[in-house]
């Protein structure tokens, strides 16, 4: 199945010298959700909502059938609702997104990265080069 999750450069680089990802989320201590599961990195179910602010600046994709399945609750603005991108400020909407949670990943798994923030050209371009050409099973797109 796919999975979502917004990333910021620091997590890039990392899928890029293929170091492995692990959890450092704790969504048993977390009132917003409804799975108690510890040391787990979040993604989404819903390819739609987007974590979009200035460290959120990449999406990936990847292609995993093992996690556990959750659904977090935001409190959010009315534009959220409206569009599916949220910055992170906490508005008095509540939004309830489905959420999927595993222990790990690496560069294996992520089948896609998405440059959601405008970079210059030259500089998406490059980034494209290097991941086709490291990672020919990623497609990067803008």
């Amino acid at each position: 199945m796919k999975l979502y999750r917004t990333i910021g450069e620091g997590e890039l680089f990392k899928i890029l010298n293929n170091s492995k990802i692990e959890g450092q989320y704790n969504c048993s201590s977390e009132k917003q959700n409804d799975v108690s599961c510890d040391n787990v990195v979040c993604f989404y179910l819903d390819e739609n909502f987007k974590w979009k602010d200035s460290r959120h600046k990449f999406e990936i994709v990847i292609n995993v059938n093992d996690f556990q399945k959750g659904e977090g609750v935001y409190y959010v603005s009315d534009s959220v609702i409206k569009t599916g991108i949220w910055s992170g400020r906490r508005g008095k909407q509540t939004l309830r997104v489905k959420e999927a949670y595993i222990k790990e990943y690496n560069a294996s798994m992520v089948c896609e990265i998405r440059l959601c923030d405008h970079f210059n050209n030259s500089y998406a371009n490059y980034l494209k080069e290097y991941v086709e050409g490291r990672f020919p099973h990623i497609k990067f797109t803008r």
